[in-house]
């Protein structure tokens, strides 16, 4: 049994009707009110923003749906409870090509016994169902997908998730809706979006790229402790979350240890310079310097020089000179 398949070649495509009857196909309208929007993996758990606001590059952005249980077997002690239960779980989201339709299948099972002489309900045991074919409606084409490998013809091969993707449609922006349902069959009934009696459709609108033409660049420095010389400067002693200051008198974000991590954190819309060392970071013990340091003069005192905003391995130090070159889009 193969648990997972990725295929990223052209689809099958069939005729609407071959997997969902004609008739069904006109009746069944997209509704967004079915789903759930939520974030995984993301620099800010628990935000989804519009799609017109949101931007591929905080992304990505996941639409979660779910189907209904599908139960048979009743036992026959206790009504309402089935020997067999399953569900898919289908989650979508885009980048700057394609489409994913990620489909999970998940069941449960229930079981009865006798003890002591009375019937006792058991404890569900989670099992899922293996799936032998993934059928996709997107944007009103339908695309099946088998999970059985022609070169194998003695092994039927099932999968338990499975991920599609799909090219973006021609001349998409942000907002483009891709109006999808999905249904998988294989090992017992089959299951799909939407009631026991009616599919739905879910309707996912495209994350883009943000781009910004006009940028208000400075040069910052976290810490709230002015340096010598004179340049304006900021360091930090490392003690507790402090201010990064751009271009003097601007707040635009903190900087403190997490757990021996630095952590630089940027707010109110600003963000690193696109150069490889936005970052660059000196340590000092006893004393920090009496001027502003810069990695050509102060090698021996760099201790980091690059792009990122979590940084470990430098704790410990007295004094710390956090350099750092922001950008913000004014447009």
């Amino acid at each position: 049994m193969k648990t997972m398949k990725i295929l990223m070649a052209a689809a099958t495509i069939l005729i609407a009707g071959a997997i969902f009857h004609s008739c069904q196909k006109e009746t069944m309208q997209p509704v967004k009110e079915q789903g759930t929007m939520v974030v995984k993996d993301v620099p800010n758990p628990g935000v989804m923003p519009l799609c017109d606001e949101g931007c591929l590059e905080d992304g990505p952005f996941y639409l979660i749906t779910t189907s209904f249980t599908r139960q048979w077997g009743p036992l026959a002690q206790f009504p309402g409870y089935y020997k067999n239960n399953k569900k898919i779980v289908v989650s979508t989201w885009n980048d700057a090509e394609y489409f994913y339709v990620q489909t999970n299948v998940f069941g449960y099972q229930y079981d009865q016994k006798k003890v002591d002489g009375i019937w006792t309900l058991l404890d569900p045991t989670y099992n899922n169902y293996p799936f032998e074919t993934v059928i996709i409606t997107l944007n009103g084409t339908v695309y099946t997908y088998s999970m059985d490998n022609s070169e194998t013809p003695d092994i039927v091969e099932t999968a338990t998730e499975y991920i599609q993707a799909f090219p973006l449609p021609e001349g998409w922006e942000a907002c483009t809706e891709m109006v999808y349902t999905v249904r998988a069959e294989g090992d017992g009934q089959p299951v799909w979006l939407g009631t026991a009696s009616t599919p739905a459709f879910f309707t996912y609108e495209l994350y883009d790229y943000c781009s910004c033409e006009n940028w208000q660049t400075e040069t910052a420095f976290g810490g709230e402790t002015e340096g010598g010389g004179n340049a304006w400067w900021f360091y930090y002693d490392g003690v507790g979350a402090e201010i990064i200051w751009a271009g003097q008198t601007i707040e635009v974000g903190t900087v403190e240890f997490v757990n021996g991590e630095l952590v630089i954190t940027l707010t109110g819309g600003w963000e690193l310079q696109d150069v490889w060392d936005a970052v660059k970071v000196f340590g000092y013990n006893e004393n920090p310097p009496a001027v502003k340091p810069n990695p050509g003069q102060n090698q021996n005192d760099l201790l980091y020089q690059s792009n990122s905003l979590n940084i470990e391995d430098i704790f410990g130090y007295d004094y710390y000179v956090i350099h750092l070159d922001v950008r913000k889009c004014i447009d």
